[in-house]
């Protein structure tokens, strides 16, 4: 006759009500986990199984706090930091440099990235909100590891994105620096709220607070012309402008839902310390009579001011749909 034995089985909501005693086995049904009871731990020590081992579950989780205050809250807190103690994270905001993540409320370290062949803090753009990061703790800090980090490397690095929704003007702001030589945005299915508007750029030297708007900031050149047709001959073009116009008054935005504009604007040299700051935008759009148009600007804020924030935005109206991306572009 065969004899069944059976441990200590129930949920985990009331194994966790229990306090199992010293090496007393217990069974979690909610999670198929075996529980080890130390006598003063309520639930007993869980234990990693097939399942846990396939999905990470003991060491990952998405990150909350702020772009460079990340705190992280695992699904069974650790007591105390541990060298070679392994974390993953969903990160929830872009960095915009050094970084510190707070793990389980034991405190702020300091994240590290491997940057020729030395150990250093975070630049701009290292982590990208949405993607999956993996860290481990020397003692000291936690190390990102398995490669180098993009911001050490040559290449395009995504920065942020601007999503419309009824928005008076996407800005970006506190992402410029020194870390890029120059920086692309990349407009997708931009839409104005109202009919036959320009789309304009404005820079900012004290980081958003105010926008330049005097006429001895901007210099530009513009030509709009339909698709396939021959470029017009004549150039609009200002010194005296209080704005980079985009997408001039001549061949105006419309706001049917297929006329959005795409394409990019380019940005260099935008901490140079002489009036050589370039702008370059290449944007298509139809306007207001359903005409495809192609958009060419060339435009430069005539100072020596660092630039160091970029706002798009309509001649009137809001921006009703659409994003911008921003990218940190390094040499």
């Amino acid at each position: 006759m065969s004899i069944q034995k059976q441990f200590r089985r129930d949920t985990a909501a009331n194994l966790a009500a229990v306090l199992p005693a010293d090496g007393e086995p217990a069974y979690n049904t909610t999670d198929d986990r075996l529980h080890v009871g130390n006598g003063s731990t309520n639930g007993g020590i869980p234990h990693l199984n097939y399942f846990d081992d396939i999905k990470s579950y003991f060491h990952y989780n998405t990150t909350a706090g702020s772009a460079n205050a990340y705190t992280l809250d695992l699904p069974f807190n650790a007591a105390s930091y541990t060298a070679g103690m392994r974390i993953r994270f969903k990160a929830s905001f872009s960095n915009t440099g050094s970084a510190t993540i707070n793990v389980d409320g034991l405190g702020a370290k300091t994240l590290k990235k491997l940057s020729s062949g030395a150990l250093t803090a975070l630049s701009s753009g290292d982590i990208i909100s949405g993607l999956i990061y993996e860290a481990v703790y020397d003692g000291t800090d936690f190390q990102l590891f398995g490669f180098e980090m993009a911001g050490t490397l040559p290449g395009m690095v995504l920065l942020s994105t601007a999503t419309a929704s009824a928005s008076s003007s996407l800005n970006f702001t506190s992402l410029i620096s020194s870390t890029y030589n120059s920086y692309k945005f990349i407009l997708s299915d931009i839409r104005p709220a109202t009919d036959d508007v320009e789309l304009w750029l404005r820079t900012s030297t004290d980081n958003g607070s105010t926008y330049d708007s005097s006429a001895n900031n901007y210099e530009w050149v513009q030509n709009n012309f339909t698709i396939g047709a021959t470029p017009a001959d004549a150039f609009e073009g200002s010194d005296t402008d209080t704005k980079i116009r985009l997408v001039n008054d001549s061949n105006k935005i419309g706001n049917n839902a297929a006329y959005t504009v795409c394409g990019e604007v380019n940005l260099y040299n935008p901490l140079g310390t002489v009036a050589s700051k370039l702008i370059h935008a290449r944007l298509r759009y139809r306007n207001n009579g359903g005409v495809g148009l192609i958009s060419e600007t060339w435009g430069h804020r005539d100072a020596t001011s660092d630039i160091d924030a970029i706002r798009f935005l309509m001649s009137s109206g809001n921006i009703t749909s659409g994003n911008i991306k921003m990218y940190g572009l390094r040499a």
